[in-house]
């Protein structure tokens, strides 16, 4: 559907951008895709954190300075109240922690 192709080449553009970018254009690009977590529409929501696990699958550490940006987000977003938002969060600190080594389950608690 129209809907996966948009979320496909967000993904690939986000991507592409923060594979360009040094480390405060990194931070800066994952807090404002996780931005979009906070709308009330949760496709919306769903969709920027799926774009940003999807930096975290083919950037793996070239994200890490991001990490404290997703973090924040993710501790928010865990108590989503759509599970398929929960899930795709979960998702996403897998790949982070896979990619820094670093066990962020503390970090989420805050």
């Amino acid at each position: 559907p129209l809907a996966q192709a948009v979320l496909n080449n967000t993904q690939t553009a986000v991507v592409a951008l923060a594979a360009a970018s040094d480390g405060g254009m990194m931070k800066k690009l994952i807090g404002t895709v996780l931005a979009k977590s906070r709308s009330d529409d949760v496709e919306v929501r769903l969709a920027s954190v799926k774009c940003c696990h999807r930096v975290w699958i083919d950037l793996g550490v070239q994200a890490a300075s991001g990490l404290s940006e997703a973090v924040m987000h993710c501790s928010e977003l865990l108590e989503d109240e759509d599970p398929r938002v929960e899930a795709a969060v979960r998702l996403l600190i897998k790949s982070m922690e896979e990619s820094t080594g670093e066990n962020l389950q503390d970090a989420l608690k805050h």
